[in-house]
């Protein structure tokens, strides 16, 4: 199976190292051309998300979600956005 899709986006991340395929000669103009991965992009109408993992934290410190810590931006996010609440960690 090919690492990439059509387009050029990659299967996996992050992007295996590049190895050039053409010929490199001892000028430039004897050198096969080069061929750059292209960078990866989202498909058109993707959706953009945005996921902040913060750790050593507990859930109801910051503002956002009830606590005392005032967090604006977080504040802002959640409120233009989703607001995951229902999960499990362990120690």
């Amino acid at each position: 199976m090919s690492e990439e899709r059509s387009g050029g986006t990659p299967r996996i991340l992050p992007r295996p190292d590049f190895r050039f395929s053409g010929e490199v000669g001892r000028t430039y103009l004897e050198s096969d051309p080069p061929q750059f991965p292209q960078p990866v992009a989202a498909p058109k109408g993707a959706p953009n998300i945005v996921l902040l993992l913060i750790d050593d934290c507990g859930f109801g410190q910051y503002g956002t979600f009830g606590g005392g810590i005032p967090s604006p931006t977080m504040d802002k996010l959640a409120a233009e956005g989703l607001r995951f609440t229902r999960f499990h960690t362990t120690a």
